[in-house]
This record gives C-alpha cells, structure tokens and sequence, in this order.
C-alpha cells in the first residue's frame, strides 16, 4: 500500500528576519553603484560561455574585491579566490539552499553573513518572500530570476560598500 504524500508546509518567515523589513525596503538600491552590479550580474546570469546561475551572477559582481583584498570573505568562503567562490556557490543556484533560500539572497547573504536577516528582509519587501519556490509561484515579472540576480547585486552593492569604505580597504 502506498501512503500519501505529505503536504509540504510551508514554513513562515521567521521573525528576525521580518522585523528588518520595513528598514530594507527604505535602502536606496538606485545608485549608481547597484545599478552597475545589476548590470554587471545580469550580464553574466545564464550568458555563455559560462552559463552562471544566480548565486554565482551576484558572486562575481564582487569579484575584482574579492581577489584584491577589499572585500575580506569568511565562513565558509574564508581564503578563497573569486574563481573558487563561482564553483563554489554553483551548489546554491536556483534555490538549492536546505530552506529553499533564493540563490541571488544566498549569495548576498553568504557574502555578509553578518547582515543576512537585513539581506533576507530586502527580498521579503521587494520579492515577497527569500525562498525560491515561493518567489517563483508568484507568477509575477517583477518576481523573475533576472529580477531576483539584480535585486540581489543592488543589496549586496549597497551594503557592503560601507563595510569596505569603513575598514579604509577603498
């Protein structure tokens, strides 16, 4: 006998990430600076020759940074070159996080981990929610991939710009 498939339950947005919501959706991501690296993510994101997914397009809009040394990684990127942060990510593409995190959020979030509720909230405000499939099942245009790689190069741009300006590493 066969049993039933259990519904899937969808699980809420946790609390500390929806208290910063209202902050993220005040960030201004219409500089120029986080119009450049939605540019730039998006003109990598499923481009050949390397056909990039999302985690890796968002990665790589900090690439240079990364391999000059102004943009110090930690956790699980510690001491890694860009080239080897692109492969690595490559796991966390199109919501293959265990909670189902967007790959665009992760990227961002793996970057800064410090500021990954802050990063979560900013695609709760614009998106809906942070998870993939949620995202997706809005149907909407502006919930898209594209749209999901630019949102989360624009966070990403403008959070860690102070960051490396405050540490004198600009």
């Amino acid at each position: 006998m066969t049993r039933p498939l259990s519904k899937t339950v969808r699980a809420p947005i946790p609390s500390r990430v929806t208290k910063h919501v209202q902050s993220a959706s005040a960030l201004d991501l219409s500089t120029q600076e986080c119009n450049e690296a939605a540019a730039l993510a998006k003109s990598v994101f499923r481009q050949r020759p390397r056909l990039w997914g999302c985690c890796q397009s968002v990665v790589y809009t900090q690439g240079d940074a990364i391999d000059d040394g102004r943009f110090p990684l930690t956790g699980e990127l510690d001491g890694m070159e860009a080239e080897e942060c692109y492969g690595y990510v490559a796991k966390f593409n199109s919501g293959k996080e265990r909670d189902n995190t967007c790959g665009a959020c992760k990227a961002a979030c793996m970057l800064l981990p410090d500021l990954e509720d802050t990063i979560r909230a900013s695609f709760v405000a614009e998106m809906g929610s942070y998870r993939c499939r949620e995202i997706k099942k809005a149907k909407d245009p502006k919930c898209s991939c594209d749209a999901c790689v630019a949102l989360g190069s624009r966070v990403l741009a403008k959070l860690a710009t102070p960051l490396m300006d405050s540490a004198g590493m600009e």
